[in-house]
């Protein structure tokens, strides 16, 4: 009796350490309150942003003088997403805009807009769940949010019709997002997905981030997978960008840096090696997400030829 009171108390404190643990991961991969999203330029700050400091600030200022629509809907699972609707050309081509981990939208795309606006797009520049003025608590790297992107386009299609031509454009995790919605079954007027900077996984992408910070290695895989099903409600296996690539017949264009200290060049390496038909181009020098501003000429004329080449 003795040997198993002892059995169930060792059973008891390893299935309570696991618990706490996975909420470990939860609370510092997953969890993120949409009301806390930074929306300064302090990142600005840091010696390798330095370079683009003032263009970025130059093209965010003109940005936040844009004139949009503020749409609200909501998600397949019940949040009330936030969107900023720019109309360039009544009736023209839309592009949805979807930004990265714990960021915003003006800040990921105050360059990116741009060049839309430029092509007479009109533009929807969305909240990811958790982020900004979208509700939510929980980051699921691309997974529910693929998902997400899907319930915009369900919503352009009903105020705009179904035939105007839609493109899903993405940078870091947002470019994860796109890249898993290319393989959800999308209406025909998706035309196309352009993603700048994403991760093969965000297994992969969190293992990356833990080891650059020194955390324990031992078990993560596993620790991830549960903490995903008992706290995000989802499998955070059940997606990746290498996975969707291949289930997709929809025209992807893929932007990377090599410098990228973030996420490796390597990620969008073997994304592109999923798909032959994929049309991947690297840039040198730039930081996580900044090839815009490292070549702004050469990034306009690839997009530009890309968009050009299938929305026609």
């Amino acid at each position: 009796m003795n040997i198993l009171i002892i059995l169930l108390t060792f059973l008891l404190i390893i299935s309570t350490s696991i618990l706490v643990i996975c909420y470990v991961i939860y609370k510092m991969s997953f969890y993120h309150l949409h009301t806390k999203t930074d929306r300064t330029l302090n990142f600005t700050k840091k010696d390798e942003m330095k370079p683009y400091a003032l263009k970025i600030e130059e093209l965010y200022n003109k940005m936040v003088k844009e004139r949009y629509q503020r749409i609200y809907i909501k998600s397949y699972d019940g949040l009330i997403l936030s969107a900023q609707y720019y109309c360039n050309n009544p009736g023209g081509p839309i592009d949805i805009l979807v930004h990265g981990y714990k960021s915003f939208s003006i800040k990921d795309f105050s360059g990116g807009y741009f060049l839309s606006k430029k092509k007479n797009h009109n533009v929807l520049l969305i909240d990811q769940r958790a982020h900004s003025k979208s509700q939510g608590d929980t980051i699921t790297f691309g997974i529910k949010e693929s998902k997400d992107v899907i319930s915009w386009i369900k919503y352009l299609n009903k105020r705009f019709g179904k035939t105007i031509p839609i493109s899903l454009i993405g940078i870091s995790m947002g470019a994860a997002t796109v890249l898993n919605a290319s393989a959800r079954n999308l209406p025909k007027n998706v035309k196309l997905v352009i993603a700048d900077s994403p991760f093969s996984s965000s297994t992969d992408i969190i293992i990356k981030v833990s080891n650059d910070k020194g955390y324990p290695k031992l078990l993560i895989k596993p620790i991830l997978y549960l903490s995903s099903l008992l706290f995000c409600g989802c499998n955070i296996n059940e997606s990746t960008a290498i996975n969707a690539v291949q289930k997709t017949n929809l025209p992807i264009l893929l932007i990377h840096s090599e410098k990228d200290a973030f996420v490796p060049h390597q990620m969008s390496i073997r994304i592109a090696n999923a798909n032959p038909n994929i049309e991947f181009h690297s840039f040198k020098n730039a930081p996580h997400g900044l090839s815009y501003l490292e070549d702004t000429n050469r990034y306009e004329e690839i997009v530009s030829k890309f968009i050009d080449k299938h929305l026609n």
